[in-house]
């Protein structure tokens, strides 16, 4: 264990130290470390090893920790705010597995959950989609806890030696807007604390209750008044046994831009138009891949369609799309496409894939600052097919990708789409497909190819033709590798230069079959900055870069040296 701190004009330097050749692969070992005032001290299995009483000692609150190194696995850090005992460090360390002190509940796995809509999120918040949101309640998120979205519920065996439980209950301002519900904690059945209350945005209410080992703990979050979908939060759930106390709450206050963003998450999915008659609970809308959904308006393709067409040439993938609105809550959605047959052959079910697409939200430049305002709600990303829950108000859009085999005959082929949520009976839309007498060209000039980070690299030729392996079996035959001329300066002043990014991205290209030009950067600005030239400000004052005739010499000879 390692020091450097102190103030600045009087840093130490000091460490402590275990000699670790004795030990045998596979076993575990406890380590600790303290550090308080002048001393620093190591602990392994208990035992002191090592101690220095020369280190400086706290001047400010450290900004970073490194833990790790070598070939360890670490399990259950724990940092303190405090230098633990000796006695301390002895006990735990000889603790046997499965003696009871404090655990999070939610390291038990749940025994059994229920949720009308989606499922219970264990140490995160479930979104549709299964996108994970954060555990909050007001504006304080939680790293481990409980969400249940009403109604819903999870129960909990408790171990044996434990006789107490912890955490912080509250309501999430990720759930419906203008739900509320009730927060009931039952212990073998019998409630032993209820919530009846709460409301979004307010603080943690504490949670407190005694429980006796190998006791069913049941959380169960019920609908108030006439809304579902009010998420119920209990954050640091523990566990405690006998005349112990917890760790401190492993939570942070979040800033009103990071929940209002998540809020905006939970939105992605909603329309704002009126749905016609839907009597089976939702409304299916034809529609292409390339559209954009304008959630303002009614989708312009039809309702209901009997069937989807696409045109495609033999080898060429070609895609459908449809979109599904909800008008109730759907607890479970099964879309499904078989084959393709015709009277030239059949196209079998597995080139037919459906894919589901995700609507998130995206920063118009990643440069831009994480602003609400600085965000968009497109529909990016394609997933591999599963049931899925949707509700009421929202849509999903679904993406039909055929694979048309090279071998295939030309001629008409159909098959079927089902669609099928839970409570009503299943819809059946035809696909159909026309396969042309087209023989397609790959074109010889069409390119592909990658930003990529040579500096990375440069020292590591295993990872770098490992990657460039990759990218040649996915396409790539050009590279945008951030590759530049380094200028530097020795102590006299003479400017130097390298170019050995360039030449590894080079040798790189050359050997993984990529060809044609690439881009390689100048850097001048580097070498003017080294040659003391500031060059124009954002205004235009300034003596031009370009007519300093030395620089021009430099990137001269640098160049021809380059070109060669």
């Amino acid at each position: 264990m390692a020091f450097n701190g102190g103030p600045p004009e009087d840093l130490q330097w000091q460490r402590v130290d275990v000699d670790p050749s004795g030990w045998e692969t596979d076993t575990w070992h406890h380590m600790a470390g303290t550090w308080e005032g002048g001393t620093i001290t190591l602990f392994v299995d208990g035992a002191l090893v090592d101690e220095s009483t020369q280190a400086n000692g706290l001047t400010e609150t450290p900004s970073s920790l490194d833990v790790g190194g070598g070939p360890l696995v670490l399990d259950e850090l724990r940092i303190s705010s405090i230098a633990r005992s000796a006695e301390e460090i002895a006990a735990r360390a000889s603790a046997r597995e499965g003696e009871a002190s404090w655990m999070y509940v939610t390291d038990l796995g749940p025994s059994a959950t229920q949720q009308a809509l989606g499922r219970v999120g264990i140490d995160a918040q479930i979104a549709i989609d299964d996108r994970e949101l954060p555990l909050v309640i007001g504006q304080r998120a939680y790293a481990r806890g409980v969400a249940v979205r009403a109604p819903g519920f999870v129960e909990f065996q408790i171990p044996e030696g434990y006789q107490r439980l912890t955490g912080s209950a509250g309501l999430s301002p990720f759930g419906e807007e203008g739900a509320s519900t009730i927060v009931a904690l039952s212990v073998n059945g019998r409630e032993v604390q209820v919530y009846s209350d709460l409301t979004a945005g307010d603080e943690p209410a504490p949670v407190s209750l005694d429980i006796e080992g190998g006791s069913t703990l049941r959380i169960e979050a019920r609908v108030a008044g006439e809304r579902p979908g009010a998420v119920a939060v209990v954050g640091d759930l523990m566990a405690l046994a006998p005349e112990v106390e917890g760790p401190p709450s492993f939570s942070r206050q979040m800033e009103a831009d990071e929940v209002t963003i998540q809020q905006m998450r939970t939105h992605v999915a909603e329309f704002e138009f009126d749905l016609p008659e839907a009597p089976k609970g939702y409304v299916i809308y034809a529609g292409h891949p390339v559209d954009r959904i304008d959630p303002a308006l009614e989708p312009l393709g039809k309702a209901f369609p009997e069937a989807m067409s696409i045109q495609a040439a033999p080898g060429e993938y070609e895609a459908a799309q449809f979109t599904l609105c909800a008008a109730r809550d759907l607890p479970s959605v099964q879309v499904t496409a078989g084959p393709l047959s015709g009277d030239a052959g059949v196209i079998p079910a597995e080139q037919v894939s459906v894919q589901l697409v995700r609507r998130v939200l995206m920063r118009r430049g990643y440069w831009m600052p994480r602003k609400p305002g600085n965000y968009e709600v497109v529909s990016r990303f394609i997933f591999p097919n599963r049931d899925f829950w949707l509700p009421k108000g929202n849509l999903k859009q679904v993406y039909l990708l055929v694979d048309v085999p090279e071998d295939t005959a030309p001629g008409e082929y159909a098959g079927t789409v089902s669609i099928e949520a839970e409570g009503a009976e299943a819809t059946e839309m035809a696909l159909n497909l026309t396969v042309h007498p087209i023989d397609l060209i790959q074109p010889g000039d069409k390119r592909y190819g990658m930003y990529y980070r040579m500096r990375n690299v440069v020292d590591e030729p295993e990872q770098m033709h490992a990657e460039f392996a990759d990218m040649a079996a996915h396409g790539c035959t050009m590279i945008k590798g951030g590759a530049g001329i380094d200028f530097s300066k020795d102590e006299d002043g003479t400017i130097t230069w390298d170019f050995n990014t360039i030449r590894t991205m080079l040798e790189g290209g050359r050997e993984h079959g990529f060809f044609g030009e690439i881009t390689v950067y100048d850097n001048l600005p580097r070498l003017a900055s080294l040659m003391g030239y500031q060059g124009l400000d954002e205004e235009g004052h300034g003596e031009p870069v370009s007519e300093q005739e030395d620089l021009l010499d430099v990137a001269r000879r640098c160049f021809a040296e380059l070109k060669q």
